[in-house]
């Protein structure tokens, strides 16, 4: 609904709304002029929050400098909750200033110091209160600042970059680098499932495993044969008895055979596991003699 007023009808301040790109600029920003964090030190002092400057070996936190040095984790939760010295609001009026009229879609309230609520009467700022006007000066400044200092890329690119304090991120900022966090997240585990999930050939695990035996890694050999057993099986042909098969085989040929028991061993569970039933072993009778 809009709401037209004339300039005697104005009995609300209505913000600092003049600049309208200026104003329209802040219309995602989580916070405007954010106060620093040692005022917001000093006024949480006041109010009779961080007193440990009174206990032994608190002595530097008197200061801000030397509280923060003391408690560096409290200090970062500190910061974040800096709040800001105006804040966006949305606004659908029409209103007539010296015979011209004019609509205002968003306007910026002054919070430190806070809106007085009224208009100043000013013929230069007639439906805005002293201290919304203020900030102008401070916005003014803080959006040439941001045009000097833009990227080329988009507003986005700027979280993460060095120099940059996430704090002064704008809301779609902030909600496009979680997305785009959470995209890489996805696709990296992705790729590494798919990475675990890629398996060796039956003759790479047999010379794998080879290796182990042959030169008494005991070690690399049981974990070898964990991550075999982890893999995905096969009821009908399981690949793991063909392996082990095989490794006994090759250890039977060599000097070095003292693993074969234990190769069998694991070879009679892995089938008890299956089930007989299950797949077809009637050819592989090496884990049926003892």
């Amino acid at each position: 609904m809009k709401i037209r007023e004339c300039d005697s009808r104005v009995t609300q301040c209505l913000g600092f709304y003049q600049n309208k790109q200026v104003v329209e600029s802040f219309k995602e920003d989580v916070a405007i002029r954010r106060i620093s964090s040692k005022l917001l030190f000093e006024r949480e002092r006041e109010k009779g929050k961080y007193q440990c400057f009174l206990e032994k070996g608190h002595e530097n936190c008197v200061s801000w400098a030397g509280w923060k040095a003391k408690h560096p984790e409290e200090a970062g939760r500190l910061s974040e909750t800096r709040p800001g010295r105006a804040v966006y609001s949305l606004l659908n009026r029409e209103i007539i200033h010296n015979g011209i009229k004019q609509k205002i879609t968003g306007t910026i309230k002054s919070l430190d110091p806070p809106c007085t609520g009224k208009p100043s009467g000013n013929p230069k700022y007639p439906f805005t209160c002293d201290n919304c006007h203020k900030q102008e000066h401070y916005l003014v400044d803080l959006f040439n600042k941001r045009s000097e200092g833009k990227l080329k890329n988009t507003a986005a690119s700027r979280m993460g970059k060095r120099g940059f304090r996430h704090d002064y991120a704008k809301k779609t900022e902030v909600k496009a680098t979680i997305h785009s966090l959470s995209l890489e997240n996805k696709n990296v585990s992705r790729a590494v499932s798919a990475l675990k999930k890629r398996e060796r050939s039956v003759q790479g695990w047999e010379e794998m495993l080879h290796e182990s035996c042959k030169h008494g890694y005991q070690e690399k050999l049981i974990v070898d044969l964990l991550t075999l057993f982890k893999q995905d099986i096969d009821v009908t042909r399981p690949v793991q008895i063909a392996i082990l098969t095989n490794l006994v085989g090759k250890l039977k040929g060599t000097v070095n055979h003292h693993y074969i028991p234990l190769i069998k061993t694991i070879g009679k569970m892995h089938k008890i596991r299956l089930g007989e039933c299950n797949y077809k072993l009637t050819k592989v009778c090496l884990f049926c003699s003892s």
